[in-house]
């Protein structure tokens, strides 16, 4: 590829309208090129911007996806701890009954040998 003289645009503002076939084919060409550069320039930023922009977007989606996880693991132990603590519950309840049916049992028991069965003096 050319590039184009270091003088390219001074020469062609300089030439003025009447410029010889060679000075114009010498500006077209140097016009061409910086064309070609700037598209090129700018087809390489866009590809650039559109893989930050993935990767941004992919990066958030990873992100929301990793929250989403935390939360809900968070409800998942809330709702464990939750039935843990019911069964621990049930489970108080069901040896307080049996205590107390115990002990309604010993009463009912000693009540029953103290009315009937005491000696007689």
């Amino acid at each position: 590829m050319r590039f184009p003289s270091a003088d390219a645009v001074t020469r062609t503002e300089l030439a003025g309208p009447y410029q010889t076939t060679g000075q114009q084919a010498q500006s077209a060409a140097d016009q061409l090129f910086v064309h070609k550069a700037l598209l090129r320039w700018h087809r390489g930023l866009h590809r650039h911007e559109a893989r930050i922009e993935e990767a941004d977007r992919f990066n958030d989606d990873r992100v929301v996806k990793r929250c989403l996880k935390m939360w809900l693991k968070k409800c998942q132990r809330k709702v464990h701890q939750k039935m843990r603590m019911q069964e621990w519950r049930m489970d108080m309840r069901r040896r307080m009954a049996a205590v107390q049916s115990a002990r309604n049992q010993l009463l009912t028991a000693s009540s029953f040998k103290v009315r009937f069965f005491a000696p007689i003096a």
